[in-house]
This record gives structure tokens, C-alpha cells and sequence, in this order.
């Protein structure tokens, strides 16, 4: 997290990319449609930054952490969070895995929804 938009983040991300392929390990991406890159966008906008290689977050950088990232930012986090959390069981335990996907009309839609009320969805796990 920054307090610009691109900053270094994604040369960072790129060089994590490096140090993982170096040592033979696996990277996982976002894989959430990128967000905010349409007329009806917003800030709150599930990966809002538009980032596939990791997460990316964006701050003002004039407020406390207490004021950290947007809705759509967290929202991201979590989504992210969970798929690294099921790829690994797939990895440790063989689980099947299958990547909940949305479409950009869906993500469209999940990113309106965040505009309209202070809950946030059940996308959070892909539903």
C-alpha cells in the first residue's frame, strides 16, 4: 500500500515475481477482473488498481492507518487471502480447487452493489 495510484508497486511485485521463480516456488495472482477502469467505476471497486500479478492498495497519504484503503481495496485483500488460503490446501492436501470466477459484467455489478450499502456482499467468497 501507497499513497499513489502505481507508484513502485508494481516494479516491487515484478521483483517479488523474479525471487520466487528463483528459488522454485509458486506466485499466485489476484485473479479478480481489474476494477475502476470504466465509466461507472469508483474508488471502491474490487481490484480497483487493476492488478494481476499481486495485490496493490492505495491510501491517502495525509491520514493515519485507521483511514487505509477503500472498500473495494479490502475487499480485494480478502478475496486474495482466501485464494491463496485454498490454492495452499490444494498444494498440502491435494484438495481440488476450482477458481471462482467473475465475469466483468459480475464484477461490474459487485462493485455497483458496494456503492449502494455499507454491507459488503457475499462475493467475498465467490458466490
Amino acid at each position: 500500500m501507497s499513497a499513489s495510484q502505481s507508484g513502485d508497486k508494481l516494479t516491487v511485485l515484478e521483483q517479488l515475481g523474479v525471487f520466487v521463480a528463483r528459488l522454485g516456488m509458486r506466485w499466485i495472482g489476484v485473479g479478480d477482473m481489474p476494477g475502476n477502469n470504466w465509466s461507472g467505476g469508483s474508488r471502491d471497486d474490487v481490484n480497483r488498481l487493476g492488478s494481476w500479478l499481486g495485490l496493490m492498495s492505495q491510501s491517502h497519504a495525509d491520514q493515519g492507518p485507521e483511514h487505509a484503503g477503500y472498500r473495494g481495496d479490502l475487499i480485494t485483500a480478502e478475496r486474495y487471502g482466501e485464494r491463496v488460503a485454498r490454492l495452499t490446501q490444494r498444494w498440502v492436501n491435494a484438495v481440488p480447487y476450482e477458481t471462482p470466477r467473475m465475469t466483468e459484467h459480475q464484477a461490474r455489478a459487485l462493485s455497483a452493489s458496494l456503492r449502494d450499502t455499507d454491507a459488503a456482499p457475499s462475493a467475498l467468497t465467490g458466490a
